[in-house]
């Protein structure tokens, strides 16, 4: 969901170096995107070194098909193919020996190698246009930022209702970035304990939003393409919902650019009309 944007250079790295600097530059890398990793999902060690395995492992298959390939064509493909098989397959591997068959399915699905595929594409032409001796290849950093954010927006909008929800570091840096680059976004602030809300909440908006954990508790919700109008109705609708499966919550919402114009300005909000909602729910119990 959220790849390390320092992989894109891993690619570049085994196609340019020999097997054992790519591997150096590869680990370098999984190491620099440990923090970005920890921020999602479930975040057990084992699961970063498996990854940070498999892709050195693939930075080295890579590195020695190029190097050993009959000429460029046939190198670049033969090292594109290494590299996906070794990589993907130790993953799915190490999945399946965890017992993590639902993350093997999502990782099979073919939205999961838009990103990779794109960065690849991108570290050949740096190769290639290095090899005439341009400092262009520099540009391929700036160029995956803006494939990152780009396919970030793609992936949110694709998302499933099953996905478990984001964790609260998570789901701030992901919103972050997406409000910065959005024209229309809408937050929602779940106040409840209920762990079931997540599901009701996944069930109305699959497909649209991206859930997840609050630091202070309850839930987080991110609509993207959103105007303040379909976000209050959705707000609307999302009580409703709640209140039909006996799930005690507040729901508040603030849009972009109508109530602000960064995560910080639409949390404020949020919680300026969580405090509204949870006043008027004493008052009403105490009479």
């Amino acid at each position: 969901m959220t790849p390390n944007v320092l992989g894109t250079w891993c690619f570049g790295a085994a196609i340019m170096l020999p097997p054992l600097p790519a591997a150096i530059v590869t680990f370098a890398s999984a190491l620099g995107g440990v923090r970005a990793y920890y921020s999602v999902g479930e975040n057990q060690l084992y699961r970063f070194v498996y990854s940070a395995t498999a892709s050195v492992l693939a930075a080295m298959a890579a590195s020695f098909a190029f190097h050993n390939g009959p000429s460029l064509g046939a190198s670049l493909v033969l090292a594109a193919s290494a590299w996906l098989a070794t990589g993907y397959g130790l993953l799915a591997l190490a999945m399946l020996a965890a017992g993590q068959i639902d993350d093997v399915r999502r990782m099979l699905r073919p939205r999961t190698y838009y990103l990779e595929l794109t960065t690849m594409t991108v570290a050949v032409g740096g190769y290639l246009v290095g090899s005439v001796e341009l400092p262009l290849i520099w540009l391929s950093l700036p160029a995956a930022v803006a494939i990152q954010r780009y396919f970030v927006t793609v992936e949110l909008r694709n998302g499933q209702p099953d996905e478990r929800p984001y964790s609260a570091e998570g789901w701030l840096e992901i919103s972050k970035v997406v409000i910065e680059v959005s024209d229309a976004t809408t937050v929602l602030r779940i106040d409840t304990a209920d762990p079931q809300a997540a599901s009701v909440v996944a069930m109305m908006q699959g497909g649209c939003d991206a859930i997840g954990h609050y630091p202070d508790g309850g839930l987080a919700v991110l609509l993207l393409d959103c105007p303040p109008v379909q976000g209050d109705s959705l707000t609307r609708r999302l009580r409703l919902a709640l209140n039909h499966h006996k799930i005690a919550a507040h729901v508040a919402a603030a849009s972009a650019p109508r109530d602000g114009r960064t995560l910080q300005d639409l949390l404020t909000v949020c919680e300026a009309e969580l405090v509204l909602l949870r006043e008027a729910a004493r008052r009403s119990a105490s009479t």
